[in-house]
Formats: C-alpha cells, structure tokens, sequence
C-alpha cells in the first residue's frame, strides 16, 4: 500500500512546456511566464489537506501550523491560526511555493465560516484580492 508521500515522488509536479530545460528557460526569459504548471502541486496538497483551516488544524489537532508568504508590496505575513484562522492551508502552501520564475504568483483563499465556501483573501492594505509569493522572498533573497 502506497502512502501519499510515495504518491508525491512518483507524482509529476512540474509539467515543462518545451523539451528541455534551456528551452523552458528562454522561454520563461523571454516571455517573462513562470517555468512549470502549479495546478499538479496545487492538487497535490487540496488533497492531502482538504479545505482545513489554520484554526481547524488547531482546534482538531492542537498544532500550530505556520507558513510565511509574501505580498505584492514586499511585506511578509506569517500565516497561523492566531493571524489568519480562516486561510485555508493548501492555498497558504501554494503561495509559499510559488517562486518567481518558477510557478508564479499565487492567491490565498478563506474559508467563510459561516457557509464554508472559499473566498478570496482580502488584505487590509489593499481590500482587495492579490497574489502572493514564497515567504523568504523579501527576507532570506538578496535584492
């Protein structure tokens, strides 16, 4: 019996659109898209983690998940079930995956509480949705 770790290697997370890297690499210069396909790690983790929360993770588990992400001003969040209970973990995943030239900026979406359907996350600053990318992106690369 497989496990869903052994499913993610064997799984193909990146879809290239050319034949080989230096193609994929032109052509992400060039036309200035991200190298792979996000949908297949995208559909990865909703799998695994469902639509959970940060606070359902926590009220369910007692664990505090945190994962960084950063917006389009450059500023960092720290997502948890204190900062933003209601983020839904893979959105927050994807966005901490997405790695410019790589797969791309990415949107954080909420689960309403009261009907639970997924929203899209709106920022104080902007009140309105926008992308995130990797949390180390502002912090940990050199500009």
């Amino acid at each position: 019996m497989f496990s869903k770790f052994d499913i993610m290697y064997t799984k193909k997370l990146v879809e290239w659109k050319e034949d080989s890297l230096i193609q994929n690499m032109q052509s992400a210069f060039v036309t200035g898209t991200p190298l792979g396909s996000v949908d297949a790690i995208k559909g990865f983790v909703r799998d695994w983690t469902q639509d959970l929360t940060f606070l359902e993770v926590y009220e369910r588990n007692g664990w505090t998940l945190a994962i960084t992400v950063t917006d389009e001003l450059g500023g960092q969040r720290l997502l948890n079930y204190l900062t933003s209970p209601h983020v839904v973990i893979w959105s927050a995943v994807v966005c901490s995956c997405a790695i410019p030239e790589f797969y791309g900026a990415q949107e954080l979406f909420i689960k309403n509480s009261k009907t639970g359907n997924l929203e899209h996350y709106h920022s104080l600053e902007l009140n309105q949705p926008h992308e995130y990318l990797d949390g180390s992106i502002s912090g940990d690369v050199p500009t």
